[in-house]
């Protein structure tokens, strides 16, 4: 009884570990591998969570894209750089952290 006890506790560690990385709900996932530790495979095989944030629509075609690719995986068209606005020096930079002309954040 122990030992399966063990079992649980340690599958729902690594469950919300696991779900924690993947931008999914500790929580839940704890709770559900508490119960029935063999669905600790679920949150180790099932993809990230892609939030709306990290998607940009291609200039060619539309489909959806992730932020930082060079090419649309659809058509293949070149993804222009995204420019954002400086709010210490005004200038419009490549969208990171850091302005590229004055260095100052930029989130």
């Amino acid at each position: 009884m122990q030992r399966f006890l063990l079992i649980q506790i340690i599958a729902a560690a690594v469950a919300a570990y696991l779900a924690s990385r993947k931008g999914r709900s500790p929580v839940a996932w704890a709770i559900a591998c508490f119960i029935f530790p063999p669905l600790l495979i679920l949150p180790a095989v099932l993809p990230p969570v892609i939030r709306l944030e990290d998607l940009r629509r291609c200039p060619n075609c539309s489909s959806p894209v992730l932020k930082g690719s060079g090419n649309c995986p659809r058509c293949g068209g070149p993804m222009p750089i995204d420019m954002v606005e400086c709010r210490a020096c005004g200038k419009f930079v490549p969208e990171g952290r850091n302005c590229s002309e004055c260095g100052a954040p930029l989130g």
